[in-house]
Protein backbone atom coordinates (compact mmCIF):
# COMPACT_ATOMS: atom_id res chain seq x y z
CA UNK A 1 0.00 0.00 0.00
CA UNK A 2 1.32 3.43 -1.00
CA UNK A 3 2.30 5.31 2.37
CA UNK A 4 0.63 8.77 3.23
CA UNK A 5 2.20 11.57 4.26
CA UNK A 6 0.77 11.52 8.65
CA UNK A 7 -1.35 8.49 7.67
CA UNK A 8 -0.15 5.57 10.19
CA UNK A 9 1.04 2.98 8.59
CA UNK A 10 0.55 0.67 11.31
CA UNK A 11 -3.39 0.19 11.12
CA UNK A 12 -5.51 -2.21 8.83
CA UNK A 13 -6.08 -1.26 4.88
CA UNK A 14 -10.37 -0.72 6.26
CA UNK A 15 -9.48 0.99 9.08
CA UNK A 16 -7.13 3.18 6.87
CA UNK A 17 -9.43 3.85 4.37
CA UNK A 18 -11.76 5.20 6.78
CA UNK A 19 -9.53 7.38 8.28
CA UNK A 20 -9.27 8.88 4.62
CA UNK A 21 -13.24 9.24 4.69
CA UNK A 22 -13.17 10.83 6.93
CA UNK A 23 -10.43 13.84 6.80
CA UNK A 24 -12.22 13.54 3.37
CA UNK A 25 -15.23 14.81 4.30
CA UNK A 26 -14.07 17.71 6.49
CA UNK A 27 -14.18 21.27 4.35
CA UNK A 28 -11.15 22.86 3.92
CA UNK A 29 -11.57 25.29 7.56
CA UNK A 30 -12.50 22.18 9.61
CA UNK A 31 -8.96 20.77 7.87
CA UNK A 32 -7.06 24.35 8.30
CA UNK A 33 -8.79 24.18 12.15
CA UNK A 34 -7.74 20.52 12.75
CA UNK A 35 -4.03 21.15 11.43
CA UNK A 36 -4.16 24.53 12.89
CA UNK A 37 -4.53 22.73 16.18
CA UNK A 38 -2.38 19.82 15.92
CA UNK A 39 0.78 22.65 15.26
CA UNK A 40 -0.39 24.26 18.65
CA UNK A 41 -0.78 20.75 20.41
CA UNK A 42 3.27 19.61 18.93
CA UNK A 43 4.80 23.11 19.96
CA UNK A 44 3.15 22.28 23.63
CA UNK A 45 4.42 19.09 23.70
CA UNK A 46 8.22 19.94 22.82
CA UNK A 47 7.80 22.98 25.35
CA UNK A 48 7.35 20.43 28.10
CA UNK A 49 10.19 18.57 27.04
CA UNK A 50 12.80 21.13 26.70
CA UNK A 51 11.32 22.51 30.07
CA UNK A 52 11.19 18.97 31.79
CA UNK A 53 15.37 18.93 30.25
CA UNK A 54 16.13 21.87 31.15
CA UNK A 55 14.20 22.89 34.50
CA UNK A 56 16.19 25.72 35.13
CA UNK A 57 15.95 27.83 31.83
CA UNK A 58 14.24 30.61 31.58
CA UNK A 59 11.09 32.10 28.94
CA UNK A 60 13.49 33.36 26.33
CA UNK A 61 15.85 30.53 26.35
CA UNK A 62 13.11 27.58 26.28
CA UNK A 63 11.99 29.59 23.39
CA UNK A 64 15.48 29.95 21.26
CA UNK A 65 15.83 25.76 22.15
CA UNK A 66 12.04 26.07 20.43
CA UNK A 67 13.22 27.40 17.91
CA UNK A 68 16.07 25.29 17.67
CA UNK A 69 14.33 22.45 17.46
CA UNK A 70 11.58 23.84 15.25
CA UNK A 71 13.40 25.55 12.52
CA UNK A 72 16.74 24.61 13.08
CA UNK A 73 20.16 25.95 14.71
CA UNK A 74 21.05 27.76 11.59
CA UNK A 75 17.69 29.57 11.08
CA UNK A 76 17.33 30.29 14.75
CA UNK A 77 20.76 32.29 15.09
CA UNK A 78 19.19 34.41 12.10
CA UNK A 79 16.19 35.12 14.51
CA UNK A 80 17.78 35.59 17.36
CA UNK A 81 19.82 38.20 15.74
CA UNK A 82 17.42 39.98 13.81
CA UNK A 83 15.42 39.94 17.28
CA UNK A 84 18.43 41.74 18.64
CA UNK A 85 19.19 44.21 16.05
Amino acid sequence: MKELPGVPDDTSPEAREKYLELIRSLSAEQRLERTFALSTFVKNMMLENIRSEYPDAGDKEVKEMLARRMYGAEVCREFIRLRDM
